[in-house]
């Protein structure tokens, strides 16, 4: 079964997405802290990583450059309150960040099931 890692600072996000998740027939494994995530990530393979741009201490962007320089072509999908320009602009001042997709708030979980589908299966 294809894991999938999550990490968002919000719990309730957390429950939705592990519920979501598994019933997408993928295993889901969360955190709310990207330190926590980063060692989950060190330590096991995961089909696809779910983080949030905005957390405590280091925004999702910083922590996918960290996860690519340790996995490169790791498939991670960021989820942000950002505007499309913002998360771009920001996204352009970063090097050696590979993003399979972006999810813009608020969303719906159709949309996010067809980009994990998406993401999954290239």
């Amino acid at each position: 079964m294809k894991k999938v890692l999550i990490i968002d600072d919000e719990e309730r996000i957390l429950e939705l997405m592990n519920r979501f998740i598994t019933r997408l027939g993928y295993e889901a494994v969360t955190t709310a802290s990207w330190e926590e995530g980063i060692e989950l990530f060190k330590n096991d393979f995961f089909a696809l990583v779910i983080l949030d741009v905005n957390m405590p201490g280091r925004d999702g962007f910083h922590v996918a450059r960290d996860m690519n320089a340790l996995r490169p072509g790791q498939k991670i999908i960021i989820i942000t309150g950002l505007g499309p320009g913002q998360a771009y602009e920001y996204l352009s001042k970063l090097e050696d960040v590979d993003i399979s997709e972006i999810l813009y708030k608020p969303f719906d979980f159709k949309k996010l099931k067809q980009i994990i589908t998406r993401t999954l299966c290239d």
